[in-house]
């Protein structure tokens, strides 16, 4: 059973009233002896002086005549006695103070010394015997004193009403001063604490009483403390700890809600992704705590660079998004872009080293380019990858045809596996002509996709997919192994000393194994008619290394050809270090070999081969007039559709022969 404080001062006042109506009993009680007590006296008093004159007379005249006025006196006089009697031995009434009322109560008290205060209101009064004697003779009388009972009772009552009045209005004045205290110092302070316990919105002021007042301290300073924990676990679930932004839970809060409001006012909202360029070398080289240090200037940089309105958040690593909840026109979109580039761009000075990083941008409109969150990140991420494709450090639009290139490299990447396994890919070979006999002496192996579901897949496709998950070095040693069993198949054909190339990618050096694998391939092949056809991106990382592995393999008798020579910005200054044994003069300046440009740059690789000894093979000839000019110059070889394009095993065959025999 539960009780309310109310309740409880209720019964706790109930109990108040009830010891105050037994202190009221008792002082009835009290003044109740005190009236019969004197009552009780005056008649005693009175019967005394009653029985002595009434003695007197009779003893002397037989007669009450003269004494009666005496005894009216004293009946007068005492207001306790009611009247006064005196009879014979017969009974027979000789005196009687109030003759219309001579009526003698039964129950009178027949002994004076026990008539006192506490039988004083169980008597109606009190009798006393005359005895005297004329001569031997004894006379006996009988004295009547008869109370006034409704006189006593008066006093006692009038007394009792007395002091229930003043009981009243004490109690009343104690019950009311209780209550008023009790509300305001107990009751509704108790209250407040519960208000305070349940909202604690408004906490409430000092109270008077010392306990309540200690816990609505506690109460208060618990809250303050469960409020700040409150806030710093709201803050860990919604901004990043690192960086002080919102994190990725509370950026999709963020989109909902803005997808929600779009939908209902018809509106649009931009997305940013921004990631970091080359951040893992400042991790790498730097330490991470540098990196963190980054990390934090970034973010600091980027909020200055959106607007008071915008939503800015680090979604994890060197990753963050940025919101744009309204825009009128794509070019707000573009200022804030370009600003946060700009921004990250700055050099950075952290440890007394400087430094700069960059930043690249996807880009995506609500609702073109998504319709929910996961779709609007994800076709944001792609444009990300596209701007740091394109050169990085800038930013990216999403497009449709964006996102189906990228599916389509999916697709490319999810089916290449089952294509190496499932023997989908071969080699095609372009011949390559000796320009002085005009004899097909070298080929080089090119490999094709031919897939029962996608089709023909070409190169430009599916080539940058594999450099960049890395499953170009399980293609590069499926070319080696295939090009080594070619030259094999030719050792004992008119074929023999055609020189077979081949291309080996940039992540194929970074495999540990791969001169194992070389040497495991072309072990029981005459090496010297394999060429190993590489480009200037094999030497940018590990340079020294990777110098040492071509020396490796050449001591093999394996040689080495630099293709797409003059395209790179540093070629020159590879060749006084990279052991090659030919030079290839790439496509793009056999396009242009009409204009004097072209023919100078063609010219100098030409004479640039001579001057080092090294054989140069012109790719990419698509004319009579480009074969004549080569021979002019002396080139070495050429290749291209002007003889040949690149053919399956049995036509190049067939072609090699017929070349040789004419």
């Amino acid at each position: 059973m539960k009780l309310s404080i109310r309740y409880l001062i209720l019964v706790l006042l109930v109990m108040i009233t009830f010891a105050e109506i037994i202190s009221l009993y008792k002082f009835y009680h009290k003044e109740k002896i005190t009236i019969g007590h004197l009552a009780s006296l005056s008649v005693k008093d009175s019967i005394l002086n009653v029985y002595h004159i009434a003695k007197r007379a009779l003893q002397k005249e037989n007669t009450l005549d003269k004494a009666k006025a005496k005894i009216d006196s004293i009946n007068i006089d005492n207001n306790f006695i009611k009247n006064i009697i005196i009879t014979n031995e017969k009974g027979d009434i000789l005196y009687s103070s109030n003759r219309a009322n001579s009526f003698i109560p039964k129950k009178v008290c027949s002994n004076i010394r026990k008539f006192n205060a506490k039988n004083i209101f169980t008597y109606n009064g009190c009798k006393k015997e005359i005895e005297l004697y004329r001569g031997i003779k004894k006379h006996t009388y009988y004295l009547y004193t008869i109370t006034d009972r409704d006189y006593i009772e008066k006093l006692v009552f009038d007394a009792l009403k007395s002091a229930i009045e003043y009981f009243i209005i004490y109690i009343a004045i104690i019950l009311i001063i209780f209550w008023i205290s009790f509300e305001k110092l107990l009751i509704l302070p108790l209250e407040k604490l519960r208000q305070f316990a349940y909202y604690h919105t408004q906490k409430p002021k000092k109270f008077f009483i010392k306990e309540l007042e200690s816990i609505r301290y506690s109460l208060a300073v618990t809250f303050d403390r469960l409020e700040k924990e409150q806030q710093e676990l709201y803050n860990l679930s919604t901004k990043d700890s690192l960086s002080g932004l919102y994190n990725r839970l509370s950026l999709f809060e963020k989109i909902d809600w803005l997808i929600s409001k779009s939908k209902r006012d018809n509106d649009k909202f931009a997305i940013l992704f921004i990631d970091l360029d080359d951040f893992k070398n400042i991790n790498d080289f730097l330490g991470h705590d540098v990196g963190d240090e980054v990390l934090k200037i970034v973010a600091k940089s980027i909020q200055s660079s959106v607007r008071e309105i915008d939503f800015v958040a680090r979604i994890g690593g060197d990753e963050f998004v940025v919101v744009l909840p309204k825009f009128h026109h794509n070019m707000e979109v573009v200022d804030v872009a370009e600003r946060i580039i700009k921004n990250i761009s700055k050099p950075l000075s952290i440890n007394d080293k400087t430094f700069n990083i960059g930043a690249s941008i996807g880009i995506v409109i609500y609702p073109k380019n998504g319709k929910d969150k996961t779709e609007l990140i994800k076709n944001a991420d792609i444009a990300m990858y596209k701007a740091k494709e394109l050169g990085k450090n800038q930013f990216y639009f999403f497009t449709n045809k964006l996102n189906k290139t990228l599916h389509e490299k999916m697709d490319i990447q999810q089916k290449m596996k089952k294509a190496l396994k499932n023997n989908y890919f071969e080699l095609y070979y372009q011949p390559k002509i000796d320009l002085l006999s005009g004899k097909i002496i070298a080929c080089e192996a090119l490999i094709r996709w031919n897939d029962p579901v996608l089709g023909f897949v070409t190169p430009d496709k599916f080539i940058p997919v594999a450099e960049k998950n890395g499953f170009i070095v399980d293609i590069g040693e499926w070319v080696l192994s295939e090009s080594a069993k070619q030259v094999q198949k030719w050792e004992n054909s008119p074929l023999r000393n055609i020189k077979l190339s081949f291309n080996v990618s940039a992540k194929q050096f970074q495999d540990i194994y791969f001169y194992d694998k070389i040497y495991k391939y072309t072990k029981n092949i005459d090496r010297s008619k394999l060429d190993i056809e590489i480009t200037e991106s094999t030497f940018l990382e590990n340079y020294q290394k990777n110098i040492e592995i071509i020396e490796n393999i050449k001591k093999l008798g394996i040689t080495f050809s630099l293709d797409d020579f003059g395209t790179g910005y540093s070629s020159l200054s590879y060749l006084k270090d990279i052991p090659i044994d030919t030079l290839k003069i790439d496509k793009s300046f056999l396009d242009i070999f009409e204009t004097k440009n072209g023919k100078s740059f063609i010219e100098m690789i030409v004479n640039i081969g001579k001057i080092l000894s090294l054989k140069v093979v012109a790719e990419g000839v698509e004319s009579k007039e480009q074969v004549d000019f080569l021979k002019e110059l002396q080139c070495d070889m050429y290749q291209g559709y002007y003889f040949s394009k690149p053919l399956k095993i049995k036509e190049f065959e067939e072609l090699a022969n017929k070349n040789l025999l004419t």
